[in-house]
């Protein structure tokens, strides 16, 4: 199953990526929006692990490209952000799974987790 974990901060992004979650993943990364939408438009990832406030294209972007042109990929993705009423306020939760910054390491598994289940039902 591959993965695509976007995020502007190289910690957080090595930290995702060595938690390697429950499952076997092949990982790749991206730094910015715009390299989210050009590996996603590029490769076939089952899972999408997006912070949303990333420079330059950010992460809203990102799911306004997925709406517009893999819709059912909302339902393998997990949003992590440290801005919960803007998600909410874009209603993100009613379209991916989110997590807030700091997170909890078994919330996001357990997203993680529902979004391979999801993939894997395709």
């Amino acid at each position: 199953m591959r993965a695509l974990v976007v995020d502007d901060e190289v910690d957080i992004r090595t930290l995702l990526i060595k938690m390697r979650f429950r499952r076997k993943l092949d990982i790749a990364e991206a730094v910015n929006g715009q390299d989210a939408i050009v590996k996603l438009d590029a490769g076939d990832f089952e899972l999408l692990i997006l912070d949303l406030m990333v420079p330059g294209t950010d992460g809203f972007a990102v799911l306004d490209h997925l709406i517009a042109t893999r819709p059912r990929m909302l339902e393998e993705t997990v949003v992590v952000t440290a801005y919960p009423r803007t998600a909410h306020l874009y209603g993100i939760p009613m379209i991916a799974r989110v997590v807030f910054k700091p997170f909890d390491p078994m919330r996001f598994y357990d997203a993680v987790d529902a979004c391979c289940t999801a993939a894997s039902i395709d």
